[in-house]
C-alpha cells in the first residue's frame, strides 16, 4: 500500500468546492493535531477546475520559453496561485509552470466561463505561454460537456493551437494605440513634430494611416471608423504590445532595428492648413498653420496675429540690433498681417 503525504498540484480544486484549507490541515497534522473534520462532516458544493499556465510555445511543439517577465499581469477575478512576479526570470532549470488559475462556480459551465474570462486577460511578455491554447481547450464543446478522454488533445491539436500571426483586428488596435500614444505626447517637452504620426496634409482632412511592423511583416493600416479592433494595448519602449485572447503581439514602426526607426519611416504626414480664426486662434491637434515673410495669417477675435515676418522683426528688435527701421518693419508686418489672407 502506497501513501502520498504531499499535496497534489490540483489541491486548490478540492479547497474551492469544500471550503477547507488543506495546507493548514497538513501543518496541523504535522504538528501532532488530529484532522479538523471527519469524512462525513465534509460537503462538496459547486464545481471547480484548474488550468496550469506554462511558459511554453504551443506553436513550436510546446517548447519551453525562457527569459525575463518584462510584463506580467494575470486576471484577479478567480483564484491565482503563482510564485513569480513581473521582473522575475523564467530559467530552463526548473518546471516552466508559472501560475495555476483556479475557477469555481455553481455549475461546470459557470466555472468554465470564469476560467475563459481569466485566460483571455493573461498578459505575459516576452515569455510565451499556453494561455491561448488553454482557452481554446476550455471553450471546446466536448470539454464543456465533459466528454473528454486521453485522445482529446491529439485529436483536436490543429484547432487548439492558435495561429501565431496577429489577426486584422489586432493590427487595427495596434495602429490606433500608436496614434493615441502619439497624441498624448504632443504636448510634452520631448515631442518632435517631424517624428509624429499625426502630421498634416494641405487643404484636406488628415489621412490617418499608420505603417506597422510585426516580426518580418510590415503593413499599412487604414484607421477607418468601422474597423474592428480586438485586445488590450500597452506601450513598451518603442513597441506597442497587444494582448488578445491569451496571446501577446509586439508592433513597432518600420525603420531602424529594435524600435520606432528612423525619422519619417512608418509615418504619413497629413497637413491640414487652416486660418487661425477658424480654429479659435490656435492650431487644432493634428493641424498646423505657419507664416513666412510673405505669408501671414489673421489671429482670433482678440487680435492675436502670427507671421514669420512679424516674429523675425520683433526678435531682431528684442536682441537690440534694430532701431527705427526695425520698428517700421514691425508696424508694416502687423499691418500686412491684419490685411493679408492665408496662401
Amino acid at each position: 500500500m502506497e501513501m502520498n503525504t504531499r499535496l497534489q498540484v490540483e489541491h486548490p480544486v478540492t479547497e474551492e468546492i469544500t471550503g477547507q484549507d488543506l495546507v493548514e490541515w497538513q501543518l496541523r497534522v504535522a504538528s501532532g493535531e488530529k484532522l479538523p473534520l471527519r469524512q462525513e462532516q465534509l460537503a462538496i458544493t459547486g464545481w471547480a477546475m484548474e488550468a496550469r499556465l506554462y511558459a511554453e510555445d504551443p506553436a513550436h511543439e510546446f517548447l519551453p520559453s525562457t527569459g525575463r517577465l518584462e510584463h506580467f499581469e494575470l486576471g484577479r477575478h478567480i483564484r491565482v496561485d503563482t510564485g513569480v512576479e513581473e521582473g522575475d526570470r523564467i530559467s530552463p532549470y526548473y518546471d516552466p509552470m508559472i501560475a495555476k488559475l483556479i475557477a469555481s462556480g455553481a455549475s461546470r459551465g459557470e466555472a468554465i466561463d470564469r476560467l475563459l474570462d481569466t485566460l483571455d486577460q493573461v498578459e505575459v511578455w516576452p515569455v510565451k505561454t499556453n494561455a491561448a491554447f488553454l482557452a481554446r481547450a476550455a471553450a471546446d464543446p466536448d470539454f464543456r460537456a465533459g466528454e473528454v478522454d486521453t485522445s482529446f488533445i491529439p485529436s483536436k491539436i490543429d484547432s487548439l493551437v492558435p495561429d501565431p500571426a496577429p489577426p486584422d483586428a489586432v493590427w487595427n488596435l495596434a495602429a490606433n494605440a500608436m496614434l493615441a500614444a502619439d497624441f498624448e505626447t504632443a504636448g510634452g517637452s520631448g515631442f518632435d513634430p517631424w517624428r509624429a504620426l499625426q502630421g498634416f496634409r494641405a487643404n484636406s482632412e488628415p489621412d490617418l494611416r499608420v505603417a506597422l511592423r510585426h516580426g518580418a511583416e510590415t503593413r499599412m493600416v487604414d484607421l477607418g471608423e468601422d474597423e474592428r479592433i480586438e485586445g488590450v494595448a500597452t506601450p513598451s519602449g518603442d513597441a506597442m504590445l497587444v494582448f488578445s485572447e491569451g496571446q501577446a503581439f509586439a508592433f513597432a514602426l518600420p525603420g531602424a532595428a529594435g524600435g520606432a526607426g528612423g525619422r519619417g519611416f512608418g509615418r504619413r504626414f497629413a497637413v491640414a492648413h487652416a486660418r487661425p480664426r477658424d480654429l479659435g486662434g490656435r492650431a487644432a491637434r493634428g493641424q498646423c498653420y505657419e507664416g513666412t515673410e510673405a505669408d501671414h495669417a489673421r489671429g482670433d477675435e482678440d487680435g492675436a496675429q502670427s507671421g514669420g515676418a512679424v516674429r523675425r522683426a520683433r526678435r531682431g528688435a528684442q536682441r537690440g540690433r534694430g532701431g527705427a527701421g526695425d520698428r517700421r518693419d514691425i508696424a508694416r508686418a502687423d499691418r500686412e498681417g491684419e490685411e493679408g489672407s492665408d496662401r
